[in-house]
């Protein structure tokens, strides 16, 4: 697998084109983080997120 230049700027849901979790619908608020951060641009990531 080939990795883009621009990985940084791409969400992991993007680079893995996958995603089974709703936030709405997790049973814990650290599976509810995990749910939101698989939208999020990595290079927007802080240190607690990572």
């Amino acid at each position: 697998m080939k990795t883009e230049n621009n990985w940084k700027y791409k969400s992991l849901f993007t680079l893995e084109k996958t995603h089974s979790d709703h936030p709405d619908e997790a049973s814990t608020m650290l599976v509810f983080r995990c749910a939101e951060l698989i939208k999020i641009p990595l290079n927007e990531y802080s240190i607690e997120d990572l």
